[in-house]
């Protein structure tokens, strides 16, 4: 079990340092993407309420799993050159929750490309707020004109 554990180490200490480190890098990213596509794969392909196929599903799997990696890779040096003055354990619930919400809406990124070009479902026109209210405006002239029926 030790000589499995200290493999990896060994081989990895076996390539050569430059051209090492770049193809461990990319091998590490690549596997990554992977990774994450399989994860938003199966998250769209599973939890929708309607039978989906992976043919419905990939486009936005494979764009919330780009996205996420190159969230991944901006996000530290992000933290490193902006929030330099958070310190402490404040500073780390201000990061998750930061790192959490872009993480969900890449997700929502995701799954709106995949409603958007393979359910044809359109955005709103304005936004959700407007919508509901002139919806609401709507509604309320109308109720105003019928009369009551007592």
């Amino acid at each position: 079990m030790v000589t499995a554990s200290q493999l990896p180490a060994l081989l990895l200490g076996m390539i050569p340092n430059f051209g090492g480190r770049f193809v461990v890098y990319i091998f590490g990213l690549l596997t990554s993407l992977f990774l994450s596509f399989i994860l938003f794969e199966t998250i769209y392909f599973i939890i929708p309420n309607k039978k989906m196929t992976i043919k419905e599903t990939w486009c936005g799997a494979l764009a919330a799993a780009i996205g996420l990696q190159l969230f991944m890779i901006v996000f530290p040096i992000y933290v490193k050159n902006f929030m330099a003055s958070y310190t402490g354990q404040i500073g780390f619930v201000v990061i998750l929750l930061i790192f959490l919400f872009y993480s969900a809406v890449i997700f929502i990124l995701g799954a709106q490309i995949n409603a958007f070009f393979f359910e044809h479902i359109q955005p709103l026109p304005v936004s959700l707020g407007t919508f509901v209210s002139a919806i609401a405006d709507e509604y309320r002239e109308r109720e105003t004109r019928e009369p009551l029926n007592i």
